[in-house]
């Protein structure tokens, strides 16, 4: 049976948040998964600061010819952004972090080429955000 569009967005979103996490958790941060309106876990590093988490999940690239994995980013009026957001590209397995202040994350819809989903990236940019 084929899953219905709403049911294949809930998966690939709950997928992308287990997969951000496991990543935090094995460079030693604690993260703990939240259900509120702005975020999806809470993050602690190892030198013990809290900062929350968005994490936006994508299965394959849809964008620019081919190139580019898209993200939903728009919030919700009058909802502080999360403090760093994880782009979760499922199809290869690999997550690009971003800070809310970095310029390339976009109001309404983020736009990641695919060939900064690599696993030095993932590590370069997750030491960037909660370093």
């Amino acid at each position: 049976m084929a899953l219905s569009r709403h049911a294949l967005a809930e998966r690939v979103g709950r997928s992308g948040e287990l997969l951000a996490m496991s990543k935090l958790e094995m460079a030693g941060h604690r993260c703990h998964h939240v259900v509120t309106v702005a975020d999806d876990a809470w993050i602690k590093t190892e030198t013990g600061r809290i900062l929350t988490l968005q994490i936006k999940s994508s299965n394959g690239i849809h964008y620019n010819g081919g190139r580019q994995y898209a993200f939903w980013t728009k919030s919700a009026p009058g909802i502080i952004r999360s403090d760093i957001y994880a782009f979760v590209a499922l199809d290869r397995g690999l997550v690009y972090f971003m800070k809310k202040s970095n310029k390339n994350l976009k109001k309404s819809n983020t736009r990641i080429h695919k060939d900064l989903f690599t696993a030095e990236n993932e590590t370069k940019t997750m030491n960037k955000v909660l370093g």
